[in-house]
């Protein structure tokens, strides 16, 4: 039983070997049409975000004062 078992094995073994040696491996293309439009985008993000780093105290200072403009109370509150 054992034997039979094991021929068995060897012969599948053997056939997946001859079928793996002559058939061709599939192969695969990566196509990316747009390189110079990626180098383009990338500098235009860069761009961006220097130009938004460079404006964040303004923005921060603007928040501030949009904060305490909605926190501050108005002229008719007397201080208890």
């Amino acid at each position: 039983m054992f034997k039979t078992i094991w021929r068995l094995f060897v012969v599948f073994v053997f056939i997946f070997l001859i079928k793996s040696t002559f058939t061709p491996q599939t192969q695969a293309y990566i196509v990316w049409p747009e390189n110079p439009n990626w180098v383009e985008r990338v500098k235009s993000q860069m761009d961006r975000l220097q130009k938004d780093a460079q404006d964040l105290p303004a923005n921060v200072e603007i928040e501030l004062k949009r904060l305490w403009k909605d926190v501050k109370p108005g002229n008719d509150a007397k201080l208890v």
